[in-house]
Parts: C-alpha cells; structure tokens; sequence
C-alpha cells in the first residue's frame, strides 16, 4: 500500500523590495560623478540572489542546455530624467477610470527618481499601461515603487536581435535571454578591505552577486548631466505581448532600488587620471605655510620668525587658549599624527604620572608660547574615560585587586623581618618543633646550677610596633631602597603582573603569561580594561578635531603621511588610568604598575600571531578624496623596501589609514 500527499507551501523570497542589509555597494555612488563609459553596477551581499527569482523559462537553446546560464530577474537599468519624467497630462491620464484604484493611490506623484509608488495590485489598473508585474497571492496590497517607460523606451530595452545584428522581426515576445550575460557571482579575497571582511570566511574569502548595466550614461553631454539607475525586475517581461498593442502608452516595471549619479563631459580627467592626482600630491601631514604666507613680519627678529616657521614646520599649530586666571592667549598644539619622527633619546615613561595634566605643558622660552599638545591629550584621556562608565568601574575594581594584593606582600615581608610566619611556614616548621619537644628532656640547657637561668628564659625585649599601612609601608621603601631591598612599589608591580596575567594550569592561580586576547584572563576586569586601552592605541574614539588640529594640513584629494606621537598616546592614557585613585595623590603607584602591566603585554610575543609582539599602529596616511567614497572597499598594499621582511600589517578605517 503506498501512500501520497499533497501539500502547497509558500516560500518567503523577497519581490518587490529589497531586504535591508542586501546590497553591499553601488558604483557609481548616490550623487557622485562618473564619465559616460562607465557601467553602473549594484555589489549583493548574497551570491545567489539575482537568481532566486526566473525571469526566462525558455531552456531549449544550446547555451542553456550546456552551461545552464540562467537569466537574473533583476536589471540594472540607467535613463536621463527625460526619458523617464512625466508631465501632468500623463500622470492624469494613467489615472484616469480610476473607480478601480484605491483611494490612497489616487494623485499619483513621482518621486525625486522619477518612480511612482502604489500597490502592487494597482499596477495592472492604471490606464493605457502594459505591465509584466504579477499580483502575489499572499500579499496583494503591499507597495511597490514602478518606472513608466515609454513603448519606443521598452523595445530598445527588449527587442530580440539575431546574430548578425538586425531586428528579429518575427518575434512573439520580449527578449530577456542577452541579460544572463549582465550578472555574476564573485569570490573576493577581503584581505586588507574595511566593509567586505566582516563577513569573510577564516581566509578572508568572501562572495557576493554583481548585476551590471548594459546601458551607460549619454555620450554626448556638454555639461554634467543627472542619471537615475533604477533596479529593475524584469521577471514577467518576457510573458508580455509582442509587440506592444498601439493603445499602450507606457510600460510599468517594478523597481527595487533607485540612485542617481552625475554623467560628466568625456573631457573630463578620468578615474586614472585622478587616481595619479591623487598619488602625486602626497605630502607629509602638516600645513603648506612658507615665509610669504606669514603676515606683515618687519620688526620681528629673524629667529623668532625661523621659530614659528620650525614649529609650524613639526605639525603645530596656533590655537586659542585660556589659562587659569581666566585670560585668553595664544597656544601651541598638535594632535598624535606628527610630520617628524621623535628622537631616540627619549624613551619611556618619558613623564610621571600627573594628577592633573596642566604640568605636562611646555613653555617655548624663545616665543613665549605654551604647548599644550600632551597637556590637551591627558584632559581628553581623562574625560574620554569618565564618559565610558563601564571603564569607570573597571579600574576601579583593577586598582583595588592590585593594591590587596601589593599590601599583603609588603606586609607579609614586613612582618617576616619581626618574626611573624604565614600559616605556610608555621605548617612546615611544625615536624621540627615536635622533634625539639621531644628533646627537652634530655636537654643539657635545663641542667643548670644558675638559679636565674631558668628565670631568664621567659624574658624577652619588648617589640617596637610595625606600621603595615599604606604610608607605613611607603615610609619603610625610602629606608628599603637605600638598602637595596624590596620597596612597595616592587609589591605592586608583582601584583600587576599577576592580576593582567592569564590562568593557569589552576584557574585560581595567576601564570607567568600576560593575557594577550588569545588565552584566559585572570582578571574580567583586567580584560575590559585592556581592550579599552587597546582600543584607544587603534585611536578608536578619539575625535577627529583632536587628531588633525588645523584642517589645513589635509586638503581636498590628497594624501598626507605621518608617524604617531607616542607621548601624545601615553599622555592619553595616563589621563585615563588616574581615575579612582583614593589613596595617594602623590605618588600614583598603583597606576605606574597598570602601565608595566599594559607594557609587558605589548612588549611580550604571542605564539598565534607568528611570534610577534601585539600590532600596535606607528604610522600612517590620511587619504581625502571622493574615491574613497566611491569605492567602499578600498584596498591598501605596502609593500616592504626589504624583500627579506614581511609586509607590515595594514589596519584599515572609513576615517584613517594605519600601518604598523
């Protein structure tokens, strides 16, 4: 006995709209310019999505049967606004009848890319318009956006042509086979791309669906002129009737995505030529000032004017600023992106731990001139990390697991030094205390003819107190260091070290290694702290007015290089790391062990990264350009100088550029 059943079942796909999140990108881009000879094109995140739909089922012909090239149901389609706007007069007589239109669809209007917005189920309504749009069954009255194309338009779009070239005059429908050729899938490597790697597999592949115009914008513009790309469906089209009856005035086709761009004169520099622009102005990141552009200069001393040509020249600028009496003066100040490389003299921590950030001004003795560089670069740390109030909280729990910690070593060792042992060795020295009680009596030192022998033995000096508190202990370092002994801000780096350290082999016990996002941390707060920091080194957060001071120095098209200021990045930090500090104001000890920790983890190799030490951005570009935009996936190769090192790694951003 054999059994059947039938079962209808509607699979959910998308039709008249885009589902959001699909396209990936669009060339050229919203209201950008492009030379007629470009193909628009629309980038899908799905590699089979202009395929999910059938626009043709003829399947006899040979290149079908052998290759199966299946025609998408969607077309990238470019028209002037005259091509598509309608007139009053139009819109009125489509209209027209209109017992058979809903009352929200009465008055139809295009919008501004000439497409007119209704329900589906109004399409097949509309007066003296062919249209291959299909009512669905299970939504009817959802909307839809639909170009109206004129019959001269449509034919031009889908009249069937033979090999040769000439018009097929026999034809029973609408062509939409030579559309297969107008659609591919892509496999990308993402490497090195900003938007395109978020979704790549581990060896950064990823695969997309590409829709190409087969029509350009016009050839023979004398002034830019606007192009509006409709994403068309074209499934239905090739059902209609053909040729079209000679009461059709308009073709309505459903469209799913719509832009404009502008089409330039074809004199106008190509996108070669502005890619070699670009490449040619490259300079380093600092204002284009010479001695001519500076103001009336009689009566100034010519090192005071060969000074500000020299800072100017180091990527500073002159700024506004008030002090603390209230008055306004001027200021030197520059952001972490510098022209210069700094000297290898200084070296790190190049300045103490500021409680405030105002000592880390620098007066310029020969102009006058504060530079408030680090000083700007602390207040924004600090401010920065009282905005984030799970940072807030972090390091407030990081302090105080390093401060137990650091305490109880110091003062464990300060009470060792007075005889006092942890329950450690009181366990251990218990088999010899046994075995010295079972020797009293046997001792020569009981047999004695003193009689204040035996008194003497329960006399014992009396015992200066030991001062375990924190200042105590901080008192007691002066006298340990010249002595060379332990101070408490020894303690505290070790227990730094242990608390940004990962698990060990007993989860309860801190290692050796440092957490370096690849293993277990010791500490969840150390962890959220680290990323934190880590996210500010990436200059993730930081605004943009604080990175390039004076706009100046980045003009429109151009690239411009610099190295990161490593004291600006300490300053930052440092700014950030002195919140919760409740125990002294100074002499930060607490937060110098933060900064070892977070040294050593960038100072330590990680196995899964090659042996090498934690990518940390050194330099880098700033490239301000409209092809930035075009180009969503801008990709960025350096090349090394020295063939025998590897490339370095290229962090890449929609603000900046960063090579480490």
């Amino acid at each position: 006995m054999s059994l059947t059943s039938k079962q209808q079942f509607y699979v959910d796909t998308p039709e008249f709209n885009i589902p959001e999140g699909e396209i990936h990108s669009v060339y050229p881009p919203q209201g950008h310019e492009e030379r007629a000879e470009a193909l628009p094109h629309v980038v899908f995140n799905t590699p089979s999505f202009p395929w999910e739909w059938r626009a043709s089922y003829i399947d006899n012909v040979p290149d079908y049967q052998q290759n199966r090239n299946r025609v998408p149901w969607l077309a990238v389609l470019v028209f002037t606004r005259n091509e598509l706007e309608l007139s009053p007069g139009d819109l009125e007589l489509i209209q027209s009848k209109t017992q058979t239109l809903k009352e929200s669809q009465r008055g139809l209007k295009q919008t501004s890319n000439l497409s007119i917005r209704l329900a589906v189920s109004a399409v097949n309504h509309l007066q003296h318009t062919a249209s291959p749009v299909r009512v669905p069954e299970s939504d009817p009255d959802q909307e839809t956006d639909v170009i109206l194309l004129r019959p001269g338009l449509f034919k031009s779009l889908f009249t069937k042509y033979d090999a040769h070239g000439r018009v097929e005059k026999t034809a029973t429908h609408p062509d939409v086979r030579p559309f297969r050729f107008l659609a591919h899938r892509r496999d990308v490597n993402t490497q090195g791309m900003a938007v395109a790697a978020l979704t790549a597999t581990e060896d950064y592949q990823s695969s997309f669906s590409v829709v190409v115009s087969h029509r350009t914008g016009p050839f023979d513009v004398k002034e830019p002129t606007q192009c509006i790309v409709h994403l068309a469906s074209i499934r239905g089209v090739e059902t209609m009737a053909w040729p079209l009856s000679a009461g059709t005035r308009f073709v309505a086709i459903s469209t799913l995505h719509s832009w404009t761009y502008t089409c330039i004169p074809p004199d106008t520099p190509s996108l070669k030529d502005q890619f070699v622009a670009l490449g040619q102005s490259s300079a380093l990141l600092r204002a284009n000032v010479s001695l001519g552009d500076l103001p009336d200069t009689e009566g100034i001393p010519p090192a005071v004017r060969d000074r500000v040509l020299s800072r100017l020249e180091d990527g500073y600028t002159l700024a506004r600023h008030r002090n603390k009496t209230g008055e306004s003066t001027a200021c030197l100040i520059r952001g972490p992106f510098i022209p210069v490389g700094i000297s290898s003299t200084v070296s790190r921590p190049w300045h103490k731990p500021s409680t405030i950030g105002s000592d880390l001004q620098i007066l310029d003795q020969q102009l006058g001139i504060m530079d408030i560089t680090n000083s700007a670069a602390w207040q924004l740390g600090r401010t920065i990390a009282i905005a984030d109030q799970d940072f807030v909280s972090r390091i407030g729990q990081v302090r105080k697991q390093i401060y137990d910690r650091g305490m109880q070593y110091a003062q464990l060792d300060a009470l060792h030094e007075h005889g006092t042992r942890s329950r450690a060795e009181l366990i251990a020295q218990l088999p010899s205390l046994v075995a010295s009680l079972q020797q009293l009596p046997t001792s020569l030192q009981l047999a004695t003819n003193d009689s204040h022998a035996r008194s003497r033995r329960w006399h014992r000096p009396s015992v200066e107190p030991v001062d375990i508190s924190y200042h105590g202990r901080q008192t007691a370092s002066i006298q340990a260091f010249a002595k060379g002994k332990k101070t408490l801000k020894d303690y505290f780096l070790r227990a730094a070290k242990e608390v940004s350290s990962a698990v060990g082999h007993d989860p309860s016990q801190p290692s050796e290694i440092p957490y370096n996002e690849y293993n277990t941390p010791f500490s969840p707060d150390w962890m959220a702290l680290l990323n934190w920091v880590i996210d500010r080194l990436f200059l993730e957060g930081i605004p943009p007015h604080y990175l390039v001071p004076d706009s100046g120095a980045l003009p429109l098209e151009s690239i411009r290089f610099f190295n990161i200021d490593w004291r600006w990045m300490d300053s930052l930090l440092d700014g950030a790391l002195s919140l919760s500090n409740y125990t002294d104001q100074d002499h930060d000890e607490v937060r110098e062990a933060i900064v070892a920790a977070i040294d050593l983890y960038r100072e330590t190799k990680i196995p899964q990264l090659g042996n090498r030490v934690s990518p940390i951005p050194k330099y880098g570009c700033y490239v301000r350009s409209d092809l930035v935009t075009k180009f969503v996936d801008l990709k960025v190769d350096v090349i090394s100088s020295n063939p025998s090192t590897d490339s370095p790694a290229i962090l890449l951003s929609h603000k900046i550029l960063l090579v480490i």
